[in-house]
């Protein structure tokens, strides 16, 4: 086995094991951080779930190989997550299952665009022909439509007890910092302006949740979206030791493109 690939066992295998840990605590209905400083780890596992769902986001929406072997899994698996743990914390698993749903439609977004998944040692500068299929699009629709529904008859209660205000302020600043945790561990240029960016990304989200929620804990939303922060930029900082690089070729610009062989 490469160098690389026991990398990224070993990763998946540490978030298997993180996860498994996580789902212990979880498992109980209700049973989250009560809002004391002292319980650093209740929320290091409450944000493990979100960084985790954008680490599965990440793989679904750039991972190598055809769309459908990953999509298939991936919507099977979630179904019977879900079915499952359903008595978990919902706060906890309502926020990682719509954490993934955001972060795939974004990062599907990206790719569709020209966002990659590159080895180091293979990133040409010239763009490559648009590849993204009616097959594709049609498996993407389906599963996104068999998730919402699972979704949605587990979610009803919770999502109707949360104001619209509240909603957007979570899943945005916490959207923020993943991108800005992807861009900073995986980029290939300007390290200083992305480990700024990711501060300042904090920063913003948390005065957001705090105008939002008006929760007057100074200390709460810097800690929670810095875990985040070090759970997304601590793994992808695994991927990238394995040879890997976030990279972006437009794919829309004019003028001629290569010449691939057809099949």
């Amino acid at each position: 086995m490469t160098r690389p690939r026991k990398l990224i066992v070993g990763l998946v295998g540490a978030h298997v094991v993180l996860h498994g840990v996580a789902l212990t605590v979880m498992m109980p209905a209700g049973v989250h951080p009560n809002g004391r400083a002292s319980d650093v780890f209740l929320y290091a596992l409450f944000m493990l779930g979100p960084s985790q769902a954008i680490l599965f986001a990440f793989w679904v929406a750039l991972g190598g190989g055809k769309f459908l072997w990953r999509v298939v899994p991936a919507v099977v698996g979630l179904v019977v997550y879900m079915w499952c743990f359903k008595t978990a914390d919902q706060e906890w698993l309502i926020t990682t299952m719509v954490q993934l749903g955001i972060g795939v439609v974004l990062l599907l977004a990206g790719r569709v665009t020209g966002l990659e998944l590159s080895k180091a040692s293979d990133m040409p500068d010239d763009s490559r022909p648009f590849q993204f299929y009616v097959r594709d699009i049609l498996a993407w629709t389906t599963a996104l439509a068999v998730v919402l529904s699972a979704l949605r008859c587990m979610t009803t209660d919770w999502l109707f007890g949360r104001s619209m205000q509240n909603g957007f302020a979570i899943f945005g600043s916490v959207t923020f910092v993943a991108a800005a945790s992807m861009f900073c561990s995986m980029g290939r240029r300007w390290m200083i302006v992305r480990i700024a960016l990711l501060a300042l990304s904090i920063g913003f989200g948390v005065v957001v949740l705090l105008r939002a929620t008006g929760d007057n804990r100074m200390w709460l939303f810097p800690a929670m979206l810095g875990l985040m922060a070090a759970w997304l930029c601590g793994s992808l900082f695994v991927v990238r030791l394995a040879g890997y690089r976030l990279t972006w070729r437009w794919r829309f610009r004019g003028g001629p493109v290569p010449d691939d062989p057809q099949p």
